[in-house]
């Protein structure tokens, strides 16, 4: 019989260890709302973000290899952030938290009024390379959908890389998938893979949207 000592010492199993990572994204999740929201909305959002997470499941690039989840940025999942982000204030609240922005900021960038948000940036703002202002969408569309909880497929990206024109239908997917900032997941030439941004990729999307609003 193994004693509560020896149990006390025994390291952390690779399930352990993962379960570990997960309820530390959660939390670090539900923590973005800011210290003006209730104890106990914040611990709403922990516990939903943390189930959504583990029905999510393990992410899987689309070449079929495991992706490392230190190596991806905190991103809550699930479909019920509506019950989270109910009004625009605090969708802007989020967003502005996630990007190291002002509220107001938050705003010029976002159409809030809607619970999914909508990227409202000036044309001219994005680079006039449709490779690259593909990309610099994908991070606004990503880092907003994060920071409310929502998961972003490719079809999510394209409809707003179509609105400003940037479309470039052979390379879309390259240029999602070239991105060291982001990683694709799921079957290969599927409409509905799954975005997520990598550590390096929450970075760049902060500096990106602060350079829009200086």
């Amino acid at each position: 019989m193994v004693s509560e000592a020896q149990t006390a010492d025994a390291p952390l199993t690779n399930a352990g260890l993962k379960m570990a990572g997960l309820v530390r994204e959660a939390w670090l999740a539900a923590s973005q709302l800011g210290d003006e929201v209730a104890p106990e909305t914040r611990e709403t959002a922990f516990r939903l973000v943390l189930e959504a997470m583990l029905r999510n499941g393990d992410a899987v690039r689309s070449d079929g290899t495991e992706e490392s989840e230190s190596s991806l940025a905190a991103e809550p999942h699930g479909s019920q952030a509506d019950d989270i982000y109910s009004t625009p204030e605090l969708r802007m609240d989020a967003i502005s938290s996630y990007l190291e922005i002002e509220g107001e900021q938050a705003e010029m960038l976002f159409g809030l009024e809607d619970a999914e948000p909508e990227v409202q940036v000036r044309p001219n703002l994005l680079s006039p390379a449709k490779g690259k202002a593909t990309r610099e969408i994908a991070l606004l569309v990503l880092s907003a959908r994060t920071a409310l909880g929502l998961d972003t497929q490719m079809d999510h990206i394209r409809k707003v890389v179509e609105q400003y024109r940037k479309y470039d239908k052979p390379n879309f997917a390259k240029a999602l998938q070239t991105s060291p900032d982001l990683v694709v997941l799921g079957k290969p030439r599927s409409s509905q893979r799954t975005v997520r941004l990598r550590g390096s990729g929450v970075h760049s999307a902060r500096e990106f949207a602060q350079r829009l609003v200086a």
